[in-house]
């Protein structure tokens, strides 16, 4: 019997007022900007003729919005899940993005944080729970954890793929 493969469609939260400054967020808050509102619009509207067999969300409330929404939209079920979240960013929450890059390339780790080297374990641990064949998954999380997925199937290390380009409410698909 042929082993079909599993389609992973992952996508990004919309836009939140934190991300529209380039503030680091923690793991569970963010408001929409009203741009961040358009973008999930316009998220329904390319996903509605896709097919999707189940929702796989983050349980930030950025991710859970967007989640409850197209559960509606598509009528089907949503699943919530931390490991999903966002990296834990410890003492960066709050800081502007141009700074956080500037420690991380000098070596300076968050403190009471998340290495990445930990994330990682976590991004690859929600993957091989995944044991759906045939089935198309819609992803619902945050921009790293996507740029770690992404990188991790294309064999990257996790500073190249930490370069992944990841826009809010981007869609990015997987076969796996």
């Amino acid at each position: 019997m042929k082993q079909e493969k599993m389609k992973l469609i992952l996508v990004r939260h919309p836009e939140t007022n934190n991300n529209s400054k380039g503030i680091i967020e923690d793991q569970m808050s963010g408001d929409f900007t009203s741009k961040g509102k358009t973008q999930m619009v316009s998220l329904m509207e390319k996903l509605k003729n896709k097919k999707i067999d189940l929702i796989y969300s983050s349980d930030s409330i950025r991710c859970k919005r967007l989640a409850i929404m197209l559960s509606k939209f598509k009528n089907i079920k949503v699943m919530f899940d931390p490991l999903l979240r966002e990296i834990n960013n410890g003492n960066w929450v709050g800081k502007k993005e141009d700074e956080v890059k500037v420690l991380n390339d000098l070596g300076i780790d968050s403190k009471n944080g998340e290495s990445f080297l930990n994330f990682k374990q976590r991004v690859l641990s929600f993957l091989n729970k995944l044991q759906i064949d045939d089935k198309n998954l819609l992803i619902i999380t945050h921009g790293c954890f996507i740029k770690i997925f992404i990188g991790s199937q294309k064999g990257l290390s996790i500073n190249n793929s930490l370069k992944i380009k990841v826009e809010n409410c981007s869609i990015n698909e997987v076969e796996i």
